[in-house]
């Protein structure tokens, strides 16, 4: 499965990173009823303005789509992704995204959301492989066991074959 990225301040963020982080608002944005979304698509009309400083948890994402229908459930075509979330009252409603610097990424941020680059270091850096002290001196002592295997192998077998090719 695909992941759902955004773009915050030129940097990416997969949703999972961002869902359930508090989002405060930088400049007013239009609200909308996350139904009216659906149904409505990119005719949903606004149903009030969100001030500067407005803060909601993010709760899911309404990505771009076509209109579609499925089980008699038809929705509408988006051309705009929306993160949804409950309002003060409730009620389910949307926001229009755009990195345009709506959204305050310093508390996003602070709140211990990681870029995709970041998440990639962590995990790279998770799987990258130790020194282990153990393992390396039971390395060294493999190698020197068959080297002294070697040598006793050599002199027993110069001790066995030497008496025989001396009294020839």
């Amino acid at each position: 499965m695909a992941s759902i990225d955004f773009t915050l301040g030129g940097s990416i963020y997969t949703a999972g990173q961002l869902i359930n982080k508090t989002i405060w608002l930088k400049k007013p944005l239009k609200l909308y009823r996350a139904g009216d979304i659906i149904t409505d698509g990119d005719n949903a009309k606004s149903v009030g303005t969100l001030k500067t400083g407005y803060s909601f948890v993010l709760d899911s994402v309404l990505m771009p789509t076509e209109t579609f229908t499925n089980y008699s459930f038809v929705t509408a075509k988006r051309s705009n992704a929306y993160w949804t979330f409950y309002g003060n009252d409730k009620k389910y409603y949307a926001v229009m995204y755009a990195d345009d610097n709506r959204f305050d990424l310093k508390k996003i941020i602070a709140q211990g959301a990681q870029t995709i680059q970041q998440q990639q270091a962590t995990t790279a850096a998770i799987l990258a492989p130790t020194a282990n002290p153990i393992t390396d001196f039971l390395t060294g002592l493999t190698s020197t066991a068959k080297t002294v295997l070697y040598i006793g192998v050599a002199v027993l077998a110069a001790g066995y074959l030497l008496p025989k090719i001396t009294k020839k």
